[in-house]
């Protein structure tokens, strides 16, 4: 499953938390950039799996915070989720389709 590993090769992120989710139909391609939600400044981004048994999931390693979000999809509008990660806990979206 693609999770964003640049965060905790930084420092951080001790790679016990973030966020996961899914995207449907299965196998479609999306992009997922995560914003920090104050700033906007961008933090991170990763893909949907496209294949296999994890298709349409991801994950990200992220520290404790609040984040935006930005899902990108071809022939989809552009969507926004904001979330709030504990620290040491996976913070789940519901599936976006």
């Amino acid at each position: 499953m693609p999770c964003s590993v640049s965060v905790p090769m930084l420092g951080f992120a001790d790679g016990k938390s973030g966020v996961s989710g899914s995207v449907a139909p299965a196998g479609v391609r999306c992009v997922i950039e995560v914003l920090h939600a104050a700033s906007g400044a961008p933090l991170s981004q990763v893909a949907a799996e496209r294949s296999g048994a994890q298709a349409g999931s991801y994950r990200a390693l992220l520290p404790e915070g609040d984040y935006l979000l930005v899902f990108r999809a071809p022939a989809r509008p552009e969507r926004r989720i904001g979330i709030h990660v504990r620290a040491g806990a996976w913070t789940g979206v519901p599936t976006l389709e």
